[in-house]
């Protein structure tokens, strides 16, 4: 169960890097996973170490100082709240490539045609399925999609490909194409290798419009209500955490579905399904442990 909070966890803070490729990610993000999976698939590709480290007691960047041992050998020291010796590998980094991912949705997908840069870094002609251009998008700043609407609407009936639900959301508030985004239907396996679900992805693509319109608009609503749930969740977290230390040792009561479901502005019963759904682990494990004095005591980097 933990490790696929962990893989879930892990694979959509890669996905927060897509179309930022002067990001890079480091390794306090692997979050106790191997980065050779990644390696191997060609996603990640590794860059200069940086000498400096996240000190998690503090909250800030360090610089690290090296210094050799009586071995000539290198040894890093991280001074902060205190000296505290670090390993050679906490300092590297990679630059995180997304060719891989889009060229294994295309084999799944039944996408033909060569990719085309149409802005570069941000948006791709990723060729045809269906009798349908398919557009890859992957830059969601505000400045930036205020440029990409003129572009997008020369496509009326092309289909968007984006990476995170958040960026299918965005989408579909200024554009009425068909979108999906990768966070959707894919997922890594237990070898850290990305997996994507042919049966989704034969549902959106080659089914007739108005049944895929209507299975991708239900699901995509209940996604994005799992993730404000888990939002709120994390936030319940943090205020029952900071109630444990500042009153009389002890937690916040874990909310009601009812309380939840106002929360959210939905009604009750939509709650309790975003909680069935079993794909909705990370929520599952929030909602089972929100009176756990030890679950709550050592949450650390709850993605937001």
């Amino acid at each position: 169960m933990q490790l696929e909070l962990n893989r879930d966890r892990f694979w959509r803070k890669v996905l927060s890097f897509a179309g930022y490729p002067q990001q890079k990610f480091r390794a306090v993000f692997l979050d106790g996973v191997s980065p050779e999976a990644f390696e191997k698939q060609g996603i990640f590709v590794a860059d200069s170490p940086e000498f400096y480290s996240y000190c998690k007691r503090c909250g800030e960047d360090i610089f690290v100082t090296i210094i050799q041992d009586k071995n000539g050998c290198d040894v890093y020291y991280r001074s902060c709240c205190r000296l505290e010796r670090i390993s050679a590998d906490s300092l590297r980094v990679w630059r995180v490539r997304f060719e891989p991912v889009i060229n294994l949705f295309k084999q799944v997908a039944g996408i033909v045609g060569a990719s085309s840069e149409i802005i570069p870094n941000c948006i791709w002609n990723i060729g045809r399925c269906s009798q349908r251009q398919c557009i890859y998008i992957n830059r969601f700043k505000e400045d930036d999609l205020s440029s990409f609407i003129p572009v997008l609407l020369r496509f009326p009936k092309a289909i968007f490909i984006v990476p995170r639900l958040c960026d299918h959301e965005r989408i579909n508030i200024l554009l009425k194409n068909r979108c999906i985004s990768i966070q959707e239907i894919s997922y890594l396996d237990e070898n850290f290798f990305v997996q994507f679900n042919f049966d989704e992805i034969k549902l959106f693509m080659n089914f007739d419009q108005k049944i895929v319109s209507k299975r991708v608009s239900r699901r995509g609503s209940r996604l994005s209500n799992i993730e404000r749930l888990e939002i709120e969740l994390k936030e319940h977290y943090r205020r029952s955490r900071d109630h444990y230390f500042n009153s009389d040792h002890q937690l916040l009561p874990r909310p009601t579905q009812s309380f939840l479901a106002k929360q959210l502005g939905v009604r009750q019963d939509v709650v309790s399904r975003c909680l069935k759904d079993p794909n909705a682990k990370m929520l599952k494990f929030l909602w089972d442990n929100a009176a756990d004095i030890k679950a709550v005591l050592n949450k650390i980097n709850f993605d937001r």
